[in-house]
């Protein structure tokens, strides 16, 4: 699988602590044509004291382009307690 970097910003849906779902979006502004079937977007996500690896699949159509923009919500394993970061953000394919 072929990696391109995007940007990741991470929202907390909830301001309670901890946080208890993550709005997630990847943004991206080239056109890469991918061959593959899914793409896999991840991100590192932290708070300065709890952190958390991320991946989520996407279904696509082979031969189409890398979306401009993906958002996906999940609910973290850890406790994040402040202000969430999201740095690494990443989409594998196919080239």
């Amino acid at each position: 699988m072929a990696t391109i970097t995007v940007a990741a910003t991470a929202l907390a849906l909830s301001t309670n602590a901890p946080y208890d779902v993550v709005d997630l979006t990847f943004t991206y502004s080239g056109t890469t044509v991918q061959n593959g079937t899914a793409l896999y977007y991840s991100a590192h996500l932290s708070d300065g004291t709890a952190s958390e690896d991320v991946l989520f699949p996407l279904t696509v159509t082979s031969g189409s382009d890398i979306p401009a923009s993906e958002e996906f919500a999940y609910t973290p394993k850890v406790t994040f307690t402040t202000t969430i970061m999201a740095t690494d953000g990443k989409v594998y394919y196919t080239a």
